[in-house]
């Protein structure tokens, strides 16, 4: 069935074109990785709220200070986002994305057996550096999966993880804590 697409005027004519098919299989599951990995980063980012209280306690800092840990994350995010889009050039992006989720993974461990919060601090830059270069490869990568018209239903998809991440980690963290 031929769909009228306001979008598509070419010399005041109205073009119609057939809707789009949908994704292969192999599409789909690259985009359901990449939305687990968003889901992976942000919690990752987050469930620290969760815990301030006896993260603070442990380390003997106060709250506030602890909460910088958070912080500090999104700052580096923030800066390596542009600087690992411009650093990898032509490298091949699944190589760099699977060194980000070694970072990632790299940078929980290290927070888990963090002995004073120096160390736990830079296991979060660690942390902020792995989210910047994933959310600058997620776009980029999600352009070379889907055709460029289904490009907002791709984010949407990835992003999905970033809106469960929100929802769940910190709760998560807060159990982690009454537990």
């Amino acid at each position: 069935i031929a769909d009228t697409c306001p979008l598509c005027m070419e010399d005041g004519m109205t073009k119609t074109h057939e809707p789009s098919p949908g994704w292969p299989a192999a599409t789909w599951l690259a985009l359901i990785s990449l939305t687990v990995g968003s889901l992976a980063v942000v919690s990752s980012e987050l469930l620290p709220m969760g815990v301030l209280t006896p993260l603070a306690r442990d380390l003997g800092v106060s709250k506030g200070l602890a909460g910088q840990a958070v912080t500090l994350t999104a700052i580096f995010a923030g800066f390596a986002a542009p600087t690992v889009a411009l650093v990898i050039g032509h490298a091949d992006r699944k190589h760099v994305m699977l060194a980000v989720t070694g970072l990632v993974v790299v940078s929980n461990l290290l927070a888990g057996v963090s002995w004073d919060f120096w160390s736990l601090l830079g296991a979060r830059v660690i942390l902020g550096l792995a989210i910047g270069g994933f959310f600058a490869l997620a776009g980029a990568t999600i352009a070379r999966l889907v055709p460029m018209a289904s490009f907002g239903r791709g984010m949407g998809v990835v992003f999905v993880g970033i809106s469960l991440a929100t929802v769940i980690a910190p709760p998560l963290g807060e159990l982690i804590s009454d537990v």
